[in-house]
């Protein structure tokens, strides 16, 4: 069904001369929890009768409760009544109103080893009759009606020993029944993906092409060798894989070069790879759906089509930078400073087990994509500057609209981009944050739909962690809203650490027009409405006999995991 605007919807019906008003009321119920909560409070503001619908119609206040929420119900199960679920989403908004949003320390026995966690599922090593065994495990959420999946795997040791832990990844997809572990090869010149069944038992999954995909770790050339790039070397996404490495040069000749990523994306259960591409400028990489994937560089977001059911049996051209649909551009920060300091990006699109029906989930459209910059002045003073951080959270749905954009203006017709200055698209579709005086290499991020926790150390043996919720419409949650700086104050100092304001003054540098002038600065100023919901807890990490924690936000709360080194033998 093609849910129109509320104002070309009323153009609609009153072009057939039969009032919106004039229909039945259960019609008109229908129609309105169909609309997004926006539109639905144009409507309650057009007349008395409309408004007396919107507050007296439950149907209607579910669908406004679950949008300003972020939360679908589609796949949820059947024979629930509407009165369970209105007050099963109004108990959620009570507590995720909550100043202090919960948190929990989880720490593996004295025989379990956190691994990883991936897509919302937990991956442990244990030892099980004197060997070491898998456990995955997913939490389940009391408020929504997930449940919660235990899965075990032991056969798994056929291509992989304890000792090798250290150095492999883990990526999960409960939707394919899918783990990944990736691994060097016994002589380090490629990286092995493994693809197994989790239901049965890390045995090779059935539908794979084959239960081993090899990446390579080492070029031909012998001034380059190649590395995965970032912490999670691959991005699963139905049938699809994407994954990176990174040249960089190594001999003296080459030395001036700039490195180069490659970007790979493989249908796993054909083996054929449909596309491919390669920039010094890539920073990370995610598939936001089976036709395109979304590409961060320094200058902004690029956003790539390709064909996910080809079938030609070698790869792909390299495509070229020209080729992408859509690039949202960040504000043009000194490129120095910029490039020299943290530049990443972090995308979770929750990802469901196909028995999963909870009552309302993640509506993944609505899913942050977290970037974020290091070492650029805030303007404190005209005559004083301090290095700080900035992270720019934007939904999924804001990238969906401008690629929708794109084919109503018509560029796609001519096969032109649609790129978008930051300010013209950056006030009204992004949320910006602010971290002073922290170096981010302190500062850890993980999102879960439209929820973004930043994990900040450094106050051992404390932490401090700040939860975000960023979805377009935070702002109506009401009490709980932050406008103002979070800080540690009584436990570490009293200047602020994070900010999310309306107004950032950024100092910037200009371009310039012959090279013996020097770089003209000149103000940048972030301007618009960026209010998150926010909400902050103090947790201690520091323990004897565990090298480092780890931090997981799920659907509920905000979990600590306490790990310790694996010892072989």
């Amino acid at each position: 069904m093609r849910v129109l605007p509320f104002s070309r919807l009323w153009k609609r019906v009153g072009a057939g001369r039969t009032s919106f008003l004039n229909l039945p009321v259960e019609v008109q119920v229908e129609i309105l929890c169909h609309l997004d909560p926006a539109s639905l409070v144009a409507c309650r503001l057009t007349c008395r009768s409309l408004s007396t619908l919107f507050e007296e119609s439950m149907a209607v206040q579910y669908a406004y409760r679950l949008g300003i929420s972020a939360m679908t119900d589609v796949g949820s199960p059947e024979g629930v009544s509407l009165r369970d679920r209105y007050a099963a989403i109004v108990r959620y908004q009570r507590a995720s109103k909550r100043i202090l949003f919960p948190a929990r320390i989880q720490s593996p026995g004295q025989d379990s080893f956190f691994l990883a966690q991936s897509n919302g599922v937990f991956v442990y090593a244990f030892n099980d009759s004197g060997s070491v065994a898998l456990k995955l495990h997913r939490p389940g959420s009391a408020r929504t009606g997930l449940p919660e999946l235990t899965f075990l795997c032991v056969k798994w040791k056929s291509f992989m020993e304890p000792r090798s832990f250290s150095a492999a990844r883990f990526a999960v997809d409960l939707s394919e029944d899918l783990l990944v572990i990736t691994r060097p090869s016994d002589d380090k010149t490629e990286y092995l993906h493994h693809f197994i069944s989790i239901s049965g038992d890390c045995y090779r999954h059935p539908v794979a092409a084959s239960s081993t995909l090899r990446a390579p770790r080492s070029t031909q050339q012998s001034h380059a060798i190649t590395y995965p790039r970032g912490d999670v070397p691959l991005d699963i996404l139905s049938d699809l894989v994407a994954w990176g490495h990174l040249q960089a040069v190594q001999d003296e000749d080459y030395s001036d070069l700039p490195q180069t990523t490659v970007v790979q994306i493989t249908n796993w259960k054909t083996g054929t790879v449909v596309w491919r591409y390669q920039s010094h400028e890539i920073s990370s990489y995610h598939l936001i759906d089976r036709h395109h994937i979304l590409i961060t560089q320094h200058d902004g977001i690029h956003v790539f089509a390709f064909d996910p059911d080809r079938s030609g049996p070698a790869p792909p051209v390299y495509t070229k930078p020209q080729a992408q649909l859509l690039h949202l551009r960040l504000p043009a920060f000194e490129p120095a400073a910029q490039r020299a300091g943290l530049f990443k990006s972090v995308l979770n699109i929750p990802r469901s087990h196909p028995d999963d029906r909870p009552l309302f989930r993640p509506d993944p459209s609505h899913s942050l994509l977290a970037i974020c910059m290091d070492n650029f002045a805030l303007n404190c003073r005209p005559d004083r500057f301090q290095k700080s951080g900035v992270l720019f959270l934007v939904s999924l749905e804001t990238i969906r609209a401008y690629l929708a954009r794109r084919l109503k203006t018509g560029w796609a017709r001519f096969g032109r981009s649609l790129v978008l200055r930051w300010d013209d698209w950056g006030p009204m579709g992004a949320r910006v944050v602010t971290t002073d005086d922290i170096n981010l290499f302190d500062l850890s991020i993980a999102t879960l739909g439209s929820r973004c926790v930043l994990t900040i150390a450094r106050s051992a043996p404390l932490v401090h962690v700040v939860v975000i919720d960023a979805h377009p419409w935070a702002q109506h949650h009401g009490r709980g809203l932050t406008r103002h700086p979070i800080s540690l104050r009584g436990v570490y100092h009293t200047s602020k650490l994070v900010d999310s304001s309306y107004l950032h003054h950024i100092d910037t540098l200009g371009p310039y027009e012959r090279l013996w002038k020097t770089w003209k600065q000149k103000v940048m100023i972030l301007q618009g409405t960026f209010p998150c919901h926010m909400a902050q807890c103090l947790v201690q990490v520091r323990w004897p006999d565990y090298s480092r924690s780890h931090t997981v936000l799920t659907g509920e709360e905000v979990v600590v995991v306490r790990t310790r080194r694996i010892r072989s033998g």
